[in-house]
C-alpha cells in the first residue's frame, strides 16, 4: 500500500476538519475526492502533506509512518502537490521555477536539462521556458503548478482543483495531461469540483461531508448513492 491513513482526526475548536478517516491508496491508483465547500478536502491534503498534524490517528507512506514528519521530508520522500491557486515564484522564469522545485522539493540540485525539458514538453511549457511566470495565462500557470510538482519527482501526486477556472477546451487539454501522467504510473489523488473531468481519469471516488468520509467506491455507483446526492448535489430522493 502506497498511502494509508488510519483513524485520522483533526479539529479546529468546534470545526471538524477530519473525523476518523480511514483511507488506503494503492501504487498506481487514481483516486478522486469530492465534497461541498468546507467538507474537509483541502484539510485532508494538508494532513497527508504535513501542513497539518492530526489530533489522532496515523499517516503512513511506503509502509513507513510519517505522522510527525515535516512537509519537507514528505515532499522529498515522494509526495508532490499542486495548489488550487497557483503559487509560482512570479519573478522567476518557468525554467527557474522548475529548478527551484527540483532542488528544494526533491533535494536534487543536479536535475539535468534533458529531464527538465521533458517535464516542460509534457506540460506544454517548453516554448515558454524563459518567460517570467508572473506573465503567464491562467492555463499556463496551472500547467506550471503541475510541472513544479512533477519536478519534485513524486510517487504520489496530489491535485487540488487544478481544472478550476478554465474554459471547457482548456479543461479538456489539462485532463488529457493528467490522464497521461497516470498512465506513466504516477499515483494520483485529485480533488475537483468539475466532476466530469475527474471521472474521466479516476477509478475510485471518495466523498467527504464535514470531515467525515461518507462514501467511497466505483465512481458511478458513488455518484448514484442517495447520501452523496443529498450531501454534494443537494438532491433529495423521493420517498418510496
Amino acid at each position: 500500500m502506497l498511502l494509508e491513513l488510519k483513524s485520522v482526526s483533526k479539529r479546529f475548536g468546534a470545526v471538524v476538519a477530519a473525523e476518523g478517516i480511514d483511507l488506503a491508496v494503492s501504487q498506481g491508483e487514481a483516486l478522486g475526492i469530492i465534497g461541498a465547500n468546507g467538507a474537509g478536502k483541502s484539510s485532508l491534503f494538508n494532513l497527508i502533506t504535513g501542513v497539518l498534524r492530526p489530533d489522532a490517528g496515523t499517516v503512513s507512506f511506503h509502509g513507513q509512518e510519517i505522522t510527525r514528519s515535516s512537509v519537507r521530508d514528505r515532499c522529498r520522500g515522494g509526495i508532490g502537490r499542486s495548489f488550487q491557486i497557483p503559487q509560482p515564484f512570479e519573478t522567476l522564469t518557468v525554467f527557474e521555477n522548475l529548478m527551484v522545485a527540483a532542488e528544494f522539493g526533491s533535494g536534487d540540485s543536479e536535475m539535468g536539462l534533458e529531464e527538465t525539458f521533458a517535464i516542460l514538453e509534457m506540460t506544454e511549457l517548453a516554448d515558454k521556458a524563459n518567460i517570467v511566470s508572473g506573465k503567464l495565462t491562467l492555463l499556463d500557470r496551472k500547467r506550471l503548478e503541475l510541472a513544479r510538482a512533477l519536478a519534485t519527482n513524486p510517487d504520489l501526486l496530489l491535485l487540488d482543483e487544478i481544472a478550476g477556472g478554465l474554459t471547457e477546451g482548456e479543461c479538456h487539454r489539462l485532463v488529457e495531461l493528467i490522464g497521461s501522467l497516470h498512465k506513466r504510473g504516477i499515483t494520483i489523488i485529485w480533488i475537483e469540483h468539475i466532476v466530469h473531468a475527474l471521472l474521466s481519469v479516476v477509478s475510485r471516488l471518495i466523498v467527504l461531508e464535514r470531515g467525515v468520509l461518507i462514501a467511497q467506491g466505483e465512481p458511478k455507483a458513488v455518484m448514484a448513492d442517495p447520501a452523496v446526492r443529498r450531501s454534494y448535489l443537494g438532491i433529495e430522493e423521493a420517498a418510496s
